[in-house]
């Protein structure tokens, strides 16, 4: 992560400068936008995952 990571930044900041702004150059063709849902769906799923397995708002009892 620490190697790509830099990369990956510098190409968001190079988008952001090309497109002045406007978040819709990561949907302007269909794979470009294919590839954003799942980055931001791979993204989310640790959150989202509690809620599918029925685990959301149990309150954890510590073991003393």
């Amino acid at each position: 992560a620490i190697v790509i990571g830099d990369k990956a930044e510098d190409a968001f900041r190079q988008t952001m400068l090309v497109s002045k702004g406007g978040v819709g150059i990561f949907f302007a063709t269909p794979l470009v936008g294919t590839l954003t849902v799942l980055g931001l769906i791979l993204l989310a799923l640790p959150l989202l995952a509690p809620l599918w397995r029925g685990e959301a708002g149990k309150a954890v009892t510590p073991v003393t």
